[in-house]
């Protein structure tokens, strides 16, 4: 039975629950757009508080991608979600269009959340505006490589459609709400432009690492020794952790199980909220301290 069907059935289970989550937050959340460049961007706004918190989803996100992370941390902060157009397939468009939103909604200073696509992006944002970032945290972050990355800027758009669909699969496998993602996804994939999304921001991806070999994060830089970041990674990754500790002196690790994979925010939504929530109200409590 789908989650649908078992929300009209009248079941309760992790999927149902989703379905019921995901109308309320439509219905609480209109998206609000912005056009720049030809580009038209959508974002979703939650939220209140004087501390804002700038939600950067991977490759393929939409605006509403996080929506059960955005619902728990509303109540406790300012959240800006944001979706990338699918006209989108650089870098330095990237860029530019996440700082125009901050600009329009008169954000100063935020945390980042950027996953995978979006913790790479994070970082070329920090690197660009560093006194516009109270800290960092970044998820699963990585790059399409080899033959995938060939596939995903260059093969036919069913063949994308079609590896993209197999990677929401096995991301969201070790979900208790598995039925509601494979749902979700399979209607997300079948839109129109959903194929060219996901080559341009593969192409993203390939920019970003461009981006940051040009313009190095160096330890010694004082944003860069003072940055607050925390890591969210699978158990076992000691690579990526060995590689974030060397860049940013003051992060810190959240070690995911393995199982977990490339979606902790799906696998295991509860505890990725609460980790981001208390490392940034640990950097507010630090910061008013030394203030």
């Amino acid at each position: 039975m789908s989650a649908t069907a078992q929300r009209k059935a009248g079941a309760v289970g992790p999927s149902s629950r989703l379905v019921l989550l995901l109308e309320k937050f439509r219905a609480a959340h209109s998206p609000r757009t912005l056009n720049l460049d030809g580009d038209r961007w959508e974002y979703i706004t939650a939220g209140g508080t004087e501390t804002t918190l700038v939600i950067l989803p991977g490759a393929g996100g939409s605006a509403e991608i996080m929506f059960e992370i955005v619902s728990a941390l509303e109540p406790r902060f300012r959240v800006v979600s944001i979706g990338y157009p699918s006209s989108v397939s650089t870098a330095e468009k990237l860029i530019l269009g996440v700082r125009a939103i901050l600009d329009a909604n008169g954000v100063e200073q935020v945390f980042f959340i950027g996953h995978s696509l979006g913790g790479l992006l994070a970082q070329g944002l920090t690197i660009r505006h560093p006194e516009r970032v109270r800290g960092m945290v970044l998820a699963d972050t990585g790059f399409y490589r080899g033959p995938r990355a060939w596939i995903m800027t260059r093969a036919p758009a069913y063949l994308v459609t079609r590896l993209a669909k197999a990677q929401m699969n096995r991301s969201t496998r070790n979900a208790e709400a598995h039925e509601f993602w494979l749902e979700y996804f399979s209607e997300t994939l079948s839109e129109p432009e959903q194929a060219m999304r996901q080559r341009h921001q593969a192409a993203c991806l390939t920019d970003l690492l461009l981006f940051l070999r040009q313009h190095p994060i160096d330890p010694n830089l004082d944003w860069v020794r003072s940055m607050p970041v925390l890591a969210i990674t699978p158990e076992g990754d000691r690579s990526e952790q060995k590689h974030l500790r060397a860049l940013y002196p003051t992060s810190t690790v959240h070690e995911f199980p393995r199982d977990a994979g490339h979606a902790s925010f799906i696998v295991r939504p509860q505890e990725f909220s609460d980790a981001i929530a208390s490392f940034v109200e640990n950097v507010v409590v630090k910061y008013n301290g030394d203030a």
